[in-house]
């Protein structure tokens, strides 16, 4: 690839997604092109790609220069309509590399997790999502016979080790009455 000569404008291509134009940073801060000799500005604009011209070739990521990577939205957590106990969120990958003039977001699948309450029993990343199981956390019954429910962080990748009563949690067993004072974790 050859380097632009000083002062040549630079076209990059920013396939930052379809709703790049809520988000993108650089698209929301810079005006249309008037003109071939204009820099730092939009050539062109569609559904889910722009073109930014700048006055420079710069040396990092086309990602980087198109501000797709640094600024692409975090989606939340959500619960997985097809699987007790999982959450899942969107899962993106991001071509164009050092020196290219060209960034391609594409979301590939879901990354998955368990939700708060349950822990992993299998666990395979996979291209286009991941595969996994979930199971609710343990309860107990105490001496009075109340039963007591354990939990896990929200979007966990933890065993049955990762369940733990709150803090605060009175428990009643053979010796006496006990408040918990930290979370008290699950072991086998």
């Amino acid at each position: 690839m050859s380097n632009a000569a000083p002062n040549e404008p630079t076209e990059y291509t920013c396939n930052c997604g379809s709703d790049y134009k809520e988000w993108n940073v650089l698209y929301n801060n810079l005006d249309m092109c008037t003109s071939s000799s204009d820099t730092s500005c939009i050539v062109s604009a569609t559904e889910d790609t722009f073109v930014y011209r700048a006055s420079y070739e710069a040396e990092e990521t086309g990602c980087s220069v198109c501000m797709c990577e640094y600024n692409f939205p975090i989606y939340d957590w959500e619960a997985d309509p097809y699987l007790d106990g999982v959450v899942r969120k969107k899962h993106f990958v991001f071509t164009g590399g050092y020196l290219e003039k060209y960034c391609t977001v594409s979301q590939i699948g879901d990354d998955r997790a368990c939700a708060s309450g349950w822990y992993v029993t299998y666990y395979e990343p996979s291209i286009g999502g991941t595969d996994i199981g979930c199971k609710e956390c343990p309860s107990f019954i105490d001496l009075w016979g109340s039963q007591y429910r354990t939990t896990s962080s929200e979007a966990n990748l933890d065993d049955i080790t990762g369940c733990y009563m709150e803090p605060g949690t009175g428990i009643y067993d053979e010796t006496g009455i006990y408040d918990l004072t930290q979370k008290c974790y699950y072991s086998e």
